[in-house]
């Protein structure tokens, strides 16, 4: 039982302890503030609480990934691998608690996924597919660009085989339903132009290029290419070891990836707030990885995947000598 659960306290204990070093500023490392933002409505949030709610968002979606692994079938053998790497990932990152919008948005995706997933073998599927796309209409409210995940999420659903007209009609109604609520409270109190201005952040494009990433931002998007890239490659090889159910949670995630990835590469600013859900699918993907390769191979990834977390994690002095 112990050993079942050695992944997930591990990656707790990193998640606690590096948090912990973060803010009392013993690793060195800018510790920046968190904004919520409504509408083009920006608010600070206090130290404390940007502190309790980062952390239980990390905790929550954690939970979530466990929900939708077992739920789903999608390892062969009941494990906390996926939930302790991803835990390791969220501890190494040094901006990843200011990303309270960016960590809200991966719970109500995870969320909008669960509900989904679960549509499957179900001959009406309206309400869950409204539902969830309440879920990601609320995501665009926070992060306007997510919308470009929209139609990524709708071809994953398609492998579900719950979507016809009626739940994508139903879907579409659910997505509206965050922006006509707030357009409505914005205009009774006379502040309709802010609802514009995130249609503004929708159309308002940077320009390709590399120079937009952070010196902290680089080490993130080429973990996330070491990590998921291989495993992407190795996942066809191990369908035949998978159960339908299992295939279509697999095809959604692997979609949402992509167009995750694709986001980040055409729009290299958004790559710090896309980091929480491609660490997440990357995580799912690296432990199927893990459990279906071969015992001589399997030893080797494994070995390779420590050394790879432990340059990530302890970038911040190693970095530095690098540059100087």
């Amino acid at each position: 039982m112990l050993r079942s659960y050695g992944a997930l306290i591990g990656g707790l204990l990193l998640f606690i302890l590096w948090g912990t070093a973060r803010v009392l500023g013993w690793l060195d490392e800018p510790f920046d503030p968190a904004f919520l933002s409504l509408f083009g409505l920006s608010f600070k949030l206090p130290l404390p609480v940007q502190l309790g709610c980062g952390a239980t968002l990390v905790l929550l979606d954690a939970w979530l990934v466990f929900r939708i692994v077992n739920e789903n079938v999608m390892f062969r053998k009941r494990n906390y691998l996926s939930q302790g790497l991803f835990l390791v990932l969220m501890a190494g990152t040094p901006f990843v608690l200011s990303l309270i919008s960016a960590l809200v948005c991966l719970t109500l995706t995870l969320l909008a996924v669960l509900i989904l997933l679960n549509t499957f073998g179900q001959q009406r599927a309206v309400g869950a597919y409204c539902t969830s796309f309440m879920l990601i209409g609320l995501s665009v409210v926070l992060i306007p660009q997510w919308i470009y995940l929209l139609p990524f999420l709708l071809i994953g659903c398609a492998s579900i085989r719950t979507l016809n007209m009626r739940t994508f009609l139903a879907a579409m109604l659910g997505f509206v339903v965050p922006f006509w609520i707030g357009a409505g409270l914005l205009f009774l109190s006379d502040g309709i132009g802010n609802f514009l201005i995130s249609f503004n952040e929708i159309v308002h494009l940077s320009p390709i290029s590399c120079r937009h990433l952070s010196p902290t931002q680089w080490p993130v998007f080429l973990l996330i290419l070491l990590l998921a890239l291989p495993a992407l490659f190795h996942y066809p090889s191990t369908t035949y070891q998978l159960k339908e159910r299992s295939r279509i949670a697999y095809a959604l995630f692997i979609t949402l990836f992509v167009g995750a990835l694709l986001l980040a590469c055409l729009q290299p600013p958004m790559t710090g707030k896309l980091f929480p859900l491609l660490a997440c699918i990357s995580c799912i993907l690296v432990t199927q990885m893990v459990l279906t390769l071969r015992e001589r191979r399997g030893r080797v990834y494994r070995i390779a995947l420590i050394i790879l977390l432990l340059l990530y994690m302890t970038c911040s002095q190693w970095m530095p000598l690098l540059t100087s």
